[in-house]
């Protein structure tokens, strides 16, 4: 027994069913996924550009006869699903897993949405754990479910379970690496209109053979009935509630489900999400059903335990009152608060994106935030606007954008801010290629600045008013990837102007610095008194 955080679990898992390659986009709550999937022994390991290219690579070793997965969040599947829905038709000679990590509560991420969802227009199979040491479990069906099946199939993770603890048991490992062979087979993988509808009808035929590798269990004896599904089972578990039906995931046989539903007085549902569920309770039964289309559900936010009391209990939810919290500040030294620093008096509509910059939204300086890549795309089409994205965002999904932008003859400054890593999830790599010559190639004006110089000022300012689409690449590391430097004290000399106070820095407070400071000196370089030493 070894005690691990769930996506720890869903990787050790992954290795010993036989996974032999991992690709990923780093995602919080998914990111700890691939990393540790890098701590044993694989063909192949890759952080890949964004998801739809991570679930391709991974996908690509799965024709060829390697077990294989891919994991991401619960949006990086929005990325990925374009690929996902014709992989379905074509399937896969060995198991392809795809890790998904919701997030209910919006903890890490701009939507609530439901993995379930795709697996339903895709036809594959959504297995669903209930807890850390389940998701083993979990990964092991899945994985004989997708050899047997020859389909991907989804593992859908919440970050309650994702970022949770629990003791597991991980079984003896199989050892050995498959020799990856690619079949030529043009009827099936060639997804031209004739070869798809035949596939289609394959896929069909399969997912209802996938109702089979579903489990629905049902524990205990009573009238009123709990039907839930993912931690939701848990929960209901730790309320001692008499009678629980447990749905694994989606598809399942409905005649189980109705077998376990006979009789019922009441019929309780709790799931994460939309639901689905809930709607096929409603067409097997006509008992009176309480869940989300009854109202005594919310249909937002995290389905707690204690949510989960109160309903048991005849009680209406109430939101929790939360302690008023500091809001999240970027690191100190951090060279996008210098960059900021040049722009924060800049009157223009700030199109920002996803990344460790969008902090900036708490300093005034990012107006919109939906998705990654969506700077450039609103940017060019917003009315005095400038774009802020990052680097791993960039190349995630900002060049076509870019391109556009060219293409349409806009006038547009889009400032990237390059810190050489992907900061948020935890500084994993980013492609070393030449931002500024892919931006040149896109049609665009390039140039790049350090952000801690005062010359930044100027070109930046120079590029605001200038035509056509100008790339203004902010250039410095990620101070976590850097050796602090000597730590800077304000003298007697500050005349009290407060400049320094206007870059946010988490060092500096009024009349002083603290132990926070990393040496990065760009408060002493703006101080008009030279009162920072």
């Amino acid at each position: 027994m070894e005690f691990m955080l769930g996506n720890e679990a869903a990787a050790a898992a992954a290795h010993a069913a036989g996974i032999r390659v991992a690709t990923s986009y780093p995602g919080t709550p998914s990111t700890e996924i691939l990393s540790t999937m890098m701590r044993y022994d694989t063909l192949h390991c890759e952080w890949s550009v964004n998801e739809k290219v991570a679930l391709e690579v991974a996908a690509a070793y799965a024709i060829s006869g390697v077990p294989s997965m891919c994991s991401m969040k619960n949006v990086g599947l929005n990325v990925a699903s374009d690929a996902l829905m014709t992989l379905a038709y074509t399937g896969v000679n060995a198991p392809l897993l795809i890790f998904v990590v919701d997030t209910p509560n919006c903890f890490s991420s701009q939507n609530e949405q439901d993995t379930r969802w795709y697996g339903l227009a895709a036809k594959v199979p959504v297995f669903e754990p209930n807890s850390v040491e389940d998701t083993v479990q979990c990964t092991y069906r899945a994985f004989n479910a997708s050899e047997k099946l020859q389909l991907p199939v989804l593992i859908r993770l919440t970050t309650r379970i994702a970022h949770g603890g629990g003791g597991v048991d991980i079984k003896a490992k199989k050892t050995g690496i498959p020799k990856q062979v690619f079949v030529r087979d043009g009827s099936r993988y060639v997804m031209v209109p004739k070869n798809a509808l035949v596939r289609h009808k394959v896929l069909c035929e399969r997912y209802d053979e996938s109702r089979n590798h579903i489990d629905i269990i049902v524990e205990g004896t009573g009238e009123n009935v709990a039907v839930a599904t993912g931690i939701c089972a848990s929960a209901v578990r730790d309320t001692g509630w008499a009678k629980l039906v447990e749905v694994k995931g989606v598809p399942f046989d409905e005649s189980k489900l109705s077998r376990a539903l006979r009789g019922a007085g009441k019929v309780f549902v709790f799931e994460q999400g939309s639901p689905i569920i809930e709607d096929t309770v409603l067409r097997l039964t006509d008992a009176d059903v309480i869940g989300r289309r009854s109202g005594h559900v919310r249909c937002y936010g995290e389905l707690g335990l204690s949510h989960i009391r109160r309903i048991l209990a005849g009680k209406p939810i109430r939101d929790e009152k939360r302690i008023k919290q500091r809001p999240p500040l970027m690191c100190a030294g951090c060279p996008h608060l210098a960059t900021f620093f040049w722009l924060k008096d800049v009157d223009k509509v700030f199109a920002g994106d996803i990344g460790c910059y969008g902090l900036g939204y708490n300093y005034g300086c990012i107006d919109t935030c939906v998705c990654m890549g969506s700077s450039i795309g609103l940017g060019q089409a917003l009315e005095n606007s400038v774009v802020i994205i990052g680097d791993s965002t960039f190349f995630h999904s900002g060049i076509p954008g870019l391109i556009n932008a060219v293409n349409q003859g806009r006038d547009l400054c889009v400032v990237i801010m390059d810190n050489s890593t992907t900061a948020m999830t935890g500084n994993q790599p980013v492609p070393k290629v030449s931002i500024e010559a892919i931006a040149e190639a896109c049609g665009a004006k390039a140039c790049t600045i350090n952000p801690y110089s005062k010359r930044s000022k100027a070109v930046l300012d120079r590029a605001l008013s200038s035509s056509g689409v100008n790339v203004v690449v902010s250039k410095a590391p990620c101070r976590r990837d850097v050796k602090a430097g000597r730590k800077y004290k304000i003298t007697d000399s500050c005349t009290d102007c407060g400049l320094c106070m206007e870059i946010h820095c988490p060092a500096i407070e009024k009349g002083r610095i603290n132990d926070m400071c990393v040496g990065c000196g760009f408060c002493a370089h703006i101080c008009p008194a030279g009162a920072i030493k």
